[in-house]
């Protein structure tokens, strides 16, 4: 089936129809020129052979479209927009309460929390920049202005609460990665019987595991009925697990030097506790991986676990009052006041 065929002309002069393939050729020639008009057979008006001959244009995708808000206002909104945000906001909350609160799991759950940060980001950018454009460019193709005056204001309200999600994932994967590493820096385990069996002592830090490993040591040491404690503290749990056992056998507590962290929760849970003449305790508020209210919370059932110890009040807030890598060290004089040795 023969092309399309076309009228040229160039100042009054007319000629033609010509098929696409000799109008190429005689630009190619020199014999047209691409300022010159042509015009279909049959057909009206006018457009360059330059216009006419040029390759059209690749489609653009569905990423660069939306970025230069070719798309429709509704389509941008509704479906790059507020679509797409609710199902990135789901998973990254899902990612969020899979992270651990502690343990080895931290390490690659920061990691991934992390990556989807960096991609979320420009992902924001992205949906942000193209839907507003959509809405200028509403108007210009027959829409009602208000729709885009109302598309951009829920765009203002949205990008504030995606910065919230973002900072909040942001600081638990900083607060994940800040743990996995102290729990890395933690000096080895280790547990051994003295005195012939009727000691035992833990030093180093307090892992998961170290629960099971003391129960294994009493099993065979029957007559142990004082722990040495001379730990920089670690996983809380695992503190919790620790303090059962050493209720559960009896257990009288002694530290030597020092019982920092989760130590502390350790030495509290001794039938009589005891410290050295140059021992110290080391209290500080737990440092969530969650922030918000999931970390919050979590602080709060450690203040109320330490105020179910008998520990005073005064006591507990003091312990509480500094957090991270800091430590209040309560004086001999003050542990001694709050029956805390």
């Amino acid at each position: 089936m023969a092309g399309p065929r076309f009228f040229l002309r160039r100042g009054d002069a007319v000629s033609g129809p010509h098929g696409l393939p000799e109008l190429q050729r005689l630009l190619e020639l020199g014999e047209a020129r691409p300022e010159d008009q042509a015009q279909p057979e049959g057909g009206r008006g006018w457009t360059s052979l330059a216009a006419l001959l040029r390759p059209p244009a690749a489609p653009r995708g569905w990423i660069a479209r939306h970025w230069r808000g070719e798309v429709p206002l509704a389509r941008a909104w509704w479906v790059n927009t507020f679509g797409l945000s609710l199902l990135l906001t789901l998973l990254v909350a899902m990612l969020a309460l899979l992270v651990p609160p502690e343990g080895d799991g931290l390490v690659p759950a920061a990691l991934l929390l992390g990556a989807l940060v960096l991609l979320l980001a420009p992902v924001t950018a992205w949906q942000v920049v193209g839907t507003w454009r959509a809405a200028d460019a509403h108007a210009a193709r027959g829409g009602r202005s208000g729709w885009a005056l109302a598309a951009k204001a829920m765009l203002v309200l949205g990008t504030l609460r995606a910065v919230t999600e973002l900072g909040t994932a942001a600081l638990t994967a900083r607060n994940a990665w800040s743990n996995a590493a102290l729990l890395a820096a933690l000096p080895a385990t280790e547990l051994h019987a003295l005195r012939g069996g009727t000691e035992i002592a833990l030093s180093g830090g307090i892992r998961a595991g170290t629960a099971s490993r003391l129960e294994a040591l009493l099993a065979q040491n029957p007559r142990a009925r004082i722990l040495h404690l001379d730990s920089p503290g670690g996983l809380i749990e695992e503190g919790h697990v620790l303090a059962v056992v050493v209720r559960n056998a009896g257990l009288e507590t002694y530290v030597p030097a020092r019982c920092d962290s989760a130590c502390t929760l350790v030495f509290l849970a001794g039938r009589e506790r005891w410290l050295g003449a140059g021992g110290r305790l080391g209290f500080h508020a737990p440092t969530p991986v969650q922030p918000g209210a999931g970390g919050a919370a979590m602080v709060a059932e450690e203040r109320r676990h330490l105020l179910s110890l008998g520990l005073p009040p005064w006591f507990v807030e003091q312990a509480f009052a500094v957090g991270g890598a800091r430590l209040w060290q309560p004086t001999a004089q003050q542990a001694l006041e709050a029956r805390a040795a």
